[in-house]
C-alpha cells in the first residue's frame, strides 16, 4: 500500500502511515494521500463538514517531531471490499512549527519535495 505526496498536482508515492484523531487516541487510522492542504484517510468514519484534530505520532520517523493540525472532511465514502471507510480532509489550522514538520515529512516520503520552491 502506498501514500501519494501532491505538490500542486505532482503525485509522489512514498509507504502509508499511521495519523490519529487527538481525541480519540486508541482509533489509528491510515494516511494514503497527503499534501501541505490536506490529506485522504483510510478507516475513519466520518461526514462531509466534521473537523478533527489529527496527530502525526513523530515515533514512526527517525526525524520527525509529533505534530498536530485541524482539518475538516471535504468528501468521506465507504470502500466496498476492504470493509473501511476514506476520507479526504482538507487541512484548516496548523502552526508554523506543524508546517515545518509536515514539510519535513513530505520531504521525507518524497526526497526532493519542495526543492521547487
Amino acid at each position: 500500500t502506498r501514500v501519494r505526496v501532491r505538490q500542486e498536482r505532482e503525485r509522489i508515492s512514498g509507504s502509508r502511515f499511521p495519523i490519529y484523531d487527538l481525541y480519540d487516541m486508541g482509533a489509528e487510522y491510515y494516511v494514503e494521500d497527503i499534501s501541505e492542504k490536506g490529506l485522504q484517510i483510510l478507516g475513519i468514519n466520518t461526514n462531509a463538514g466534521e473537523s478533527r484534530t489529527f496527530v502525526v505520532q513523530g515515533y514512526a520517523f527517525d526525524d520527525i517531531q509529533s505534530f498536530s493540525f485541524d482539518a475538516e472532511s471535504r468528501w468521506a465514502k465507504a470502500v466496498s471490499g476492504e470493509g473501511l471507510a476514506r476520507a479526504g480532509f482538507e487541512i484548516t489550522d496548523i502552526s508554523e512549527e506543524g508546517l515545518r514538520e509536515l514539510r519535513a515529512l513530505l520531504s521525507k516520503l518524497a526526497p526532493g519535495y519542495g526543492s521547487a520552491r
